[in-house]
């Protein structure tokens, strides 16, 4: 299982309730460990994807790309103060929102970290859609 697959999702505007009736896209390594592109529904995904490490990509537009500057070395507490050290910087209210959060590469500071912010209902609408295919 080391070829990989990125699966390309829809936006929060298309009706993801309806995600197995949706044409996606993807890109796989094929056995001549060639990227090759391909579109069908999510059943066509699931065929192909057992033999695949799977990448699924969301659209740009719905995940806010930050920085935060969280002080201690207490991942958990650093993981629960995030959301409201970013309140200003999102538009939702912070309880509707899921962060991912991983060290910056960019500062040697250990208080820095790069954060990933996308609505919780949609995230979990597509995961769920994706854990059953």
């Amino acid at each position: 299982m080391n070829s990989k697959l990125y699966l390309f999702l829809p936006g929060r505007s298309s009706d993801l309730n309806a995600l197995n009736s949706v044409k996606l896209s993807w890109v796989f390594e094929n056995t001549n460990n060639e990227f090759q592109l391909a579109q069908g529904l999510l059943s066509d995904v699931a065929s192909v994807a057992g033999h695949h490490h799977i990448t699924a990509v969301l659209p740009g537009e719905d995940v806010v790309f930050l920085t935060a500057q969280v002080p201690g070395k207490n991942i958990q507490r650093v993981r629960q103060a995030i959301p409201y050290v970013e309140e200003d910087s999102v538009i939702e209210d912070v309880d509707e929102l899921y962060f991912a959060i991983n060290k910056s590469k960019k500062s040697d500071s250990d208080s820095q970290y790069d954060v990933s912010v996308v609505n919780k209902k949609y995230f979990e609408s597509v995961v769920k859609q994706l854990e059953m295919a």
